[in-house]
């Protein structure tokens, strides 16, 4: 009896490694006329698909949250996510922030994005429709649940 558990165990841990997930780093960010951008980061091991995956995956969940069923991808493209340790500066005016921060300038700025790590990605731009005869109109169910 132990035995028959023990395999049972086993057998369900090791189908569990085996089982495709779903891994990287998704953000999103709103952009001008009620669009969305959703980026994916791969992460290694990752294919390209998994990537485009994750991304379709986050898209659904902003579009069901916004109370729609359908978004249209306006563009998708394969992009370079910079990873750094270091948060972004946000600056309202780049040239203002040069010149009030001590000791930043073009060298520091360059020295700053040779230290960063690029990872590709796939990005979204994204909007929100009411219905599938829409376009080309992607079921936000097909990648997430919906109520």
């Amino acid at each position: 009896m132990k035995l028959t558990y023990f395999i049972l165990s086993l057998t369900l841990i090791l189908s569990g490694c085996q089982a495709p997930r779903l891994l990287g780093r998704v953000t999103e960010y709103s952009l001008p006329d009620d669009r969305f951008a959703v980026v994916s980061a791969q992460d290694p091991g990752m294919t390209n698909e998994q990537t485009r995956l994750a991304a379709y995956t986050r898209a659904s969940e902003i579009t069901a949250a916004k109370g729609y069923r359908f978004f249209i991808v306006d563009k998708e493209e394969t992009v370079q996510v910079i990873e750094s340790d270091q948060p972004a500066p946000m600056p309202g005016n780049l040239y203002q922030e040069l010149i009030m921060e001590k000791g930043t300038g073009r060298d520091t700025m360059q020295q700053q994005a040779q230290s960063t790590e690029t990872t590709p990605g796939i990005r979204l731009t994204i909007r929100f429709v009411r219905d599938e005869k829409s376009g080309k109109a992607v079921d936000a169910c097909r990648y997430t649940k919906c109520q």
